[in-house]
């Protein structure tokens, strides 16, 4: 081979000036890539101490020694071993976005790529791991798990994000291990995969918000949202859940004031020998239960499971069909199902287009009895030797599937149902950031660290770095009935994500754990209902620009040392304006990180000035909460009841004065708002509104509230504009007011 040329095939040399293309270098002898690292692309706290370098992007290659008795292998990087394993090409797109394909040839079992990395670099993302944030010294392998525990989970999702800001994403579905600095790879950043080929795209930007942009370009980006999205979700005890149980808990929610907006029946409800079929014995009218459900203002969905149980007819049928995935024989691959492994059955093969289209059929059936929302559930369940109706093996589909899965479902949603029906799923890889919601399966139900509330709220912020953004929980945990304490605690943290989800084996109902978690728990789910508006408004923004509604803040804040504490892993951001601090352990008191900027405490109105460390004090009740000075913060009206569907509720502008930035929020139909900053910090409000709504301006305590600047403490204004619909009529109103 020819060393004095690129190695494989490098369709394009690039040589662009701009700082966010990526400038590639010819080395010889060697698999290299050579990019330019300005020095803005480092954190404030590194600059003085660690000046810029070029990255170093090598591709290498895992060959067999090939001696006798000897069975270890040795991966080789800008050897000639390496140059002759592989063939790689190179294509450059718009906005620094560089894509690598890279193929091995014969004779060698694996691919491997790495990256030069510095002592002050730091790493986020990987999928929605429950263990921790940053993930320098890490030895991940990406691929689906059961599982939600670790650096193990459902979404293992290959998209890393380096605070040199570039990114990187695995969009090829061969299970691939991550080596971050890890003491057995040294200063590097290292991918493994023992695929015959691995596609690989990177990109550079300026910030964080460049790189979400660019990435999700790859990826996907989140579909669009209706406001019953982010009300108030209930989901079930498969063992015990039948139609009486659920029409009666749905009367009583609303009865309470504790209304939901949707309920899904988790496994149980099918007839045990036939898949999509009612159980009669529990489910004798699927009809009436939609109906009574929705005399509560509650749409009802399904769980959904991917395959067929041995010994029905339905397993029989699929098999004679060819829809089953087969096992090295050519027979349906039975092996065991669910968390118990009390039943066997196999998988629906997804590969296969007419298995896909008998899937469809059947969630268009259900879609014709009433059901709006699919819980896709069980997708990682894929083994690795199992044989697919296209030809791959199980190693080679098996984190594809949970898309392949959750697409034949929402497909059918979405061509008959439109916004107004959801999937919401377990597992995702690569490609599944577009399609509908996502909860974070079985947690302990428990403050344990590893496994219980604590692992969620990094689950969560995990989950939006990796663009996984209708997000939500199990409150309370899957496996068990919490304390009281647990269960107030996580609701706190769920209220201040976009699905509240109440879910598990046992009690859920607020009501259930006596009178104190029964008050609290029920002001919180109004609180999420409240910001319906706001989560609205960050999941249209999520949309457009792949910024995630739940924001680490070493995402937010990459030029502050402190925002990688353990103690800042454990808050977050719920869009710009919303600092949360969940309490995840048995106490009545935390430490928190209050970062840059002045913020103002939602209960209280006391202001606090960024950064600092602070002791918050967090009686049961109280979640730890600021909102940043200058917001405005869209919100619906308190109201009774739960809302019918298609309804509207008055939307309040919560005003927290300041030195504002400009914003501006679409609110609902019709119906639009800007904030402008104007003259001694005074802030003009302009209001846009079509037909049928009622807008209403108040401040947080009074109808109009605002947080002084000079002696931290708040004064009363009485200032209140309500715009009734019978003056708005169908006529474009516009109305300034300033404060």
């Amino acid at each position: 081979m020819n060393t004095d040329r690129p190695p494989g095939n490098f369709r394009t040399i690039l040589q662009p000036s701009s700082e966010e293309a990526w400038r590639v270098r010819r080395r010889s002898r060697s698999n290299v890539l050579e990019m330019d690292r300005t020095a803005a692309a480092q954190p404030a706290w590194s600059r003085d101490e660690h000046p810029p370098a070029p990255w170093l992007i090598e591709a290498g290659s895992r060959a067999e020694p090939g001696t006798p008795g000897r069975t270890r292998c040795f991966w080789h990087f800008g050897s000639r071993s390496a140059m002759d394993g592989l063939h790689m090409k190179v294509d450059n797109y718009d906005g620094g976005l560089l894509q690598l394909r890279i193929a091995r040839r014969a004779g060698h079992s694996g691919i491997a790529l790495r990256i030069t990395s510095k002592e002050w670099e730091r790493y986020h993302g990987l999928g929605e791991r429950f263990d921790r944030l940053e993930l320098s010294g890490r030895l991940i392998d990406c691929i689906v798990s059961n599982s939600a525990s670790g650096g193990t989970g459902y979404k293992p999702i290959p998209l890393l994000y380096s605070n040199s800001y570039y990114g990187l994403v695995v969009t090829s579905t061969y299970p691939v291990s991550f080596g971050i600095r890890h003491p057995a790879f040294g200063d590097w950043v290292v991918l493994l995969s023992e695929s015959s080929s691995l596609d690989v795209w990177l990109a550079l930007g300026n910030s964080y918000r460049d790189l979400f942009s660019t990435m999700t370009r790859v990826v996907g980006r989140p579909p669009e949202t209706e406001d019953w999205m982010f009300g108030v979700w209930r989901g079930g005890d498969w063992r015990s859940d039948n139609k009486e149980s659920v029409v009666s808990e749905l009367r009583e929610a609303a009865e309470v004031d504790a209304g939901y907006s949707v309920k899904v029946i988790d496994a149980g409800w099918e007839n045990p020998a036939s898949r999509f079929v009612f159980d009669k014995n529990r489910y004798p009218d699927f009809g009436g239960l939609v109906r009574s459900a929705g005399e509560v203002g509650c749409r009802v969905g399904l769980g959904l499971y991917p395959a067929a149980i041995t010994n029905t007819a339905t397993h029989a049928e699929l098999t004679r069909l060819g829809f089953l995935v087969r096992d090295e024989n050519g027979n349906p691959y039975e092996h065991t199902l669910g968390n118990d492994n009390s039943e066997r059955g196999s998988l629906i093969d997804f590969t296969c287009p007419a298995a896909v289209k008998w899937w469809e059929e059947q969630i268009g059936a259900l879609i014709d009895a009433g059901a709006k929302v699919f819980k896709v559930d069980f997708g990682e369940l894929v083994r690795l030797d199992a044989r697919f109706w296209d030809g791959r093996s199980g190693r080679e589909v098996h984190n594809e599937y949970p898309y392949l899965y959750n697409e034949a479902t929402l497909r059918v949603v979405r061509r008959r149902l439109g916004n107004e029906g959801i999937t919401i799923a377990r597992s995702a890889w690569s490609g599944s950031q577009n399609q509908g919601a996502f909860w974070a399966g079985d947690q302990s139900s428990d403050f344990n660290p590893w496994t219980g509330l604590r692992s969620v709220i990094l689950a969560a912020q995990n989950a939006g770095i990796s663009g996984l953004t209708l997000w939500g929980c199990d409150i309370g945990g899957y496996f068990a009935v919490p304390s009281p304490e647990c269960f107030i605690r996580w609701a706190q943290f769920a209220a201040l994500t976009p699905i509240m989800l109440f879910h598990g084996l046992g009690i859920r109902n607020p009501w259930e754990f006596g009178k104190t978690a029964s008050r609290v728990v029920k002001s919180y789910m109004k609180l999420h209902e409240s910001l319906t508006p706001y989560s609205a408004a960050l999941s249209a923004e999520a949309r457009e620009t792949g910024y995630p509604p739940i924001r680490a803040l070493a995402i937010e804040y990459p030029d502050c040392a402190d925002s990688l504490l353990p103690v800042a892993e454990r808050e977050f951001l719920y869009g710009p304006d919303l600092l949360v601090a969940p309490v995840d352990w048995e106490t009545e008191q935390r430490p928190v990180y209050i970062p840059p900027g002045k913020w103002i405490s939602y209960w209280t109105g006391e202001l606090v000035t960024g950064e600092a460390h602070l002791d918050f004090d967090a009686p049961l009740d109280v979640l730890p909460l600021w909102v940043r000075h200058g917001a405005v913060l869209p919100r619906h009206a308190q109201r009774q009841g739960n809302p019918r569907p298609g309804s509207r509720t008055p939307v309040v502008l919560e005003i927290y004065p300041g030195a504002g930035r400009r914003e501006q929020w679409t609110l609902g139909e019709g119906l639009k708002a800007s904030i402008e900053p104007g003259p001694a910090d005074r802030r003009q409000i302009r209001i846009r509104s079509g037909g049928g709504w009622t807008v209403e301006l108040r401040g947080r305590f009074c109808k109009l509230r605002l947080h002084s600047d000079d002696d931290h403490t708040s004064r009363k204004r009485h200032k209140h504009v309500i715009l009734p619909s019978d003056a708005i009529g169908e006529i474009l109103t516009e109305v300034e007011i300033c404060i």
